[in-house]
């Protein structure tokens, strides 16, 4: 079989030089809408232990061995942490060289297999202190990684950031400092492929989530979102699942912050989800599912925290008691939007159009029909812990 020509395999993501990141001629990356590092499909913020879920074999295995030369249950888990210690300092040593190789297909594997260590393997005893030694090295590779590699290296990259952030834990300024700005650029540019700008985002979100002391990290990367949740972002269309992204960022940040500074308002400021609103009614109405549930979390949010800014009292006849009235918006400016809103959520609760598929309409309906228990029946959602 003839050989492809070079350009057909950088295409492809396994071209031989260095220089396989094409965004400098002014077209776009290409790589598939659900693309992720272990071709599943799960993109949600918590999808670390499903993208390897087939790949536990070495767990069992070890337990069976374990067994098998008599080791008192006991002491099973005990080496097993040791055990998860070992490979996860075989990876990280295995990164040393991360940048001597040229070619991008297996730069990519390097970054698969270091994200299944972290998401895997570090929960052994001194797991933190074995990350924490190679932090420097693993930051530059996934940079480099950024620079250098094709679409799909670069996501793998973004993914390797992301849990770094959830290994590395909460008091990391620096690491947030660190790597904010570099994935900041990668969302910032257009031509690169939708998937890895949406796994720079939330790599970049997690980071200030898990990482940052700072409220102020959190304030502007909120105020980054909205923008990336409009219509346009740079003068560009935004890619709807760019924008979906954005919306779950700003959600997952918001829940940090207070229910007044999220949804209320008074003589000098009103909440930042408030000032949004606009924003969120109209994505409910954009034909892609995710940004529509992404827009149906922030709003359940900002309603939630009306709720628990209202009194329950219906007796009071003045104008800024009925605004804050449990779960109410009357007399407010967006008492008309917020009624348009739960006609809304409660139409896509129910929704049977042909356009999705049936497992589309069936998740749509069981994620929308939570909203309206939030939106429209004024009742707060439960926690299990």
């Amino acid at each position: 079989m003839a050989k492809k020509a070079r350009s057909q395999r950088r295409k492809n993501g396994t071209g031989d030089d260095e220089n396989d990141n094409s965004t400098g001629n002014g077209k776009a990356e290409q790589l598939a809408e659900d693309h992720t590092i272990a071709d599943s499909m799960t993109t949600d913020f918590s999808s670390y232990g499903d993208d390897f879920d087939s790949d536990n074999e070495d767990n069992d295995m070890d337990m069976d061995d374990l067994l098998a030369h008599g080791v008192r249950e006991s002491d099973q888990a005990e080496a097993a942490a040791a055990g998860r210690d070992v490979r996860l300092q075989e990876i990280m040593t295995s990164m040393d060289e991360f940048a001597s190789e040229k070619r991008t297909a297996k730069r990519e594997a390097r970054l698969k297999k270091l994200f299944k260590g972290l998401a895997q393997y570090a929960t052994g005893p001194n797991a933190l202190e074995i990350v924490v030694s190679h932090q420097k090295q693993l930051r530059m590779s996934c940079l480099y990684s950024l620079r250098q590699g094709s679409p799909s290296e670069q996501y793998a990259a973004c993914r390797c950031l992301e849990v770094m952030s959830v290994v590395l834990g909460a008091d990391q300024e620096e690491w947030v400092e660190s790597v904010a700005k570099y994935l900041e650029r990668v969302v910032q540019v257009t031509t690169r492929a939708t998937p890895v700008r949406v796994a720079a985002l939330r790599a970049w979100a997690m980071a200030v989530f898990i990482c940052a002391n700072d409220g102020q990290a959190s304030e502007n990367l909120m105020d980054y979102c909205e923008n990336v949740a409009k219509e346009t972002f740079r003068n560009e269309t935004t890619p709807t699942g760019l924008r979906a992204a954005a919306l779950d960022a700003w959600s997952l940040l918001a829940s940090t912050i207070e229910d007044f500074y999220l949804a209320g308002q008074d003589d000098t400021q009103i909440g930042r989800g408030v000032a949004i609103l606009e924003v969120l009614k109209e994505c409910l109405d954009s034909s892609s599912v995710e940004l529509r549930s992404a827009a149906g979390e922030c709003l359940s949010l900002i309603h939630e925290a009306r709720l628990n800014l209202g009194c329950d009292t219906e007796e009071s006849e003045n104008v800024t008691d009925r605004q804050f009235r449990r779960g109410s918006w009357e007399g407010s400016s967006w008492e008309v939007l917020m009624d348009e809103v739960k006609q809304r959520i409660s139409e896509l609760s129910v929704e049977s159009g042909r356009s999705l598929s049936k497992k589309k309409r069936k998740e749509q309906r069981a994620t929308f029909r939570d909203y309206v228990s939030t939106i429209v029946d004024d009742e707060a959602p439960e926690e299990v812990v």
